[in-house]
């Protein structure tokens, strides 16, 4: 199991979560399952993701574009 793969997985649940497949929901399970570091990163991307959600107001949307997520999740890896 790979963890590049979950964090993938993990950002793409929190974002757009109907949109994983059996296929990816159960490895992504399963590999949290085993990897305490994956677990974590789920867990602090989740808080993370809800107090974002919380702060932004109807009027104002501030997606982030796919560039800035890989940034985002490179740069967490690396400190994996």
């Amino acid at each position: 199991m790979n963890c590049k793969k979950a964090a993938v997985l993990i950002e793409k649940k929190l974002d757009h979560p109907k949109n994983l497949s059996l296929y990816e929901r159960l490895y992504l399970k399963i590999h949290l399952l085993m990897c305490a570091l994956c677990t974590s990163f789920f867990q602090k991307s989740a808080i993370i993701s809800r107090a974002l959600k919380k702060g932004y107001s109807q009027k104002e949307t501030h997606d982030l574009d796919s560039q800035e997520k890989q940034a985002i999740l490179d740069a967490v890896l690396r400190k994996t």
